[in-house]
């Protein structure tokens, strides 16, 4: 899972706010654009989708559901 970092005009027109949680889809570097940028899904508790947008590396900050080993 990742969280959105920042807010700009992609995550604005699609209404997300920062904090929102969602998934990495896919890494568009496979596709032959810059490979910093990725497909990000954002679902309800449902699972239904409510949002996919391509977002650049610094936009995303990585989440930990479980403490670190010491």
């Amino acid at each position: 899972m990742i969280r959105c970092g920042g807010i700009d005009g992609i995550i604005a027109h699609t209404n997300l706010r920062k904090g929102e949680l969602g998934r990495v889809a896919g890494a568009n570097h496979c596709r032959g654009i810059d490979k910093d940028v990725f497909l990000v899904e954002f679902a309800d508790t449902k699972g239904v989708t409510y949002a996919l947008p391509t977002l650049t590396a610094h936009q995303l900050m990585k989440v930990y559901f479980e403490p670190a080993v010491v």
